[in-house]
């Protein structure tokens, strides 16, 4: 996660000048949030694209809105890309390793590996 306004550590602020009067010519008093507002994002990388960028205005994630928003998404991206050669890794943040999250990608890429090479997927 990263953060433009610096909240994390606002010590390292700092305003070089000679008396108070020139620092807040140069934004010496300013007021801002403590806890400015946050949206999180979805992006895939590859070494051949990017893909569309999905921003998530609340800021949160559940399992339902990622399997309805970005689960799609990279299925469409990794199949115009890639055809059938490719895969789909998560990389095991906190709502990934959730069952609903595990089903929702199997009912997601079952329903494209079925239609595209008649593949049947096995659950252990």
């Amino acid at each position: 996660m990263f953060d433009i306004d610096g909240v994390y550590n606002s010590q390292n602020d700092r305003i070089w000048a000679v008396d108070r009067s020139e620092a807040d010519i140069k934004g010496g008093t300013r007021q801002k949030r403590k806890f400015p507002q946050k949206i999180m994002v979805w992006l895939g990388v590859c070494s051949k694209g990017v893909s569309p960028l999905v921003i998530f205005e609340n800021g949160t994630v559940d399992h339902d809105q990622y399997i309805k928003e970005v689960l799609p998404i990279a299925l469409k991206f990794g199949n115009d890309m890639f055809g059938n050669d490719w895969t789909f890794q998560q990389d095991g943040a906190r709502p990934h390793p959730m069952q609903n999250r595990k089903n929702g990608v199997l009912s997601t890429f079952r329903r494209s590996l079925t239609r595209t090479i008649g593949l049947q997927i096995v659950q252990a």
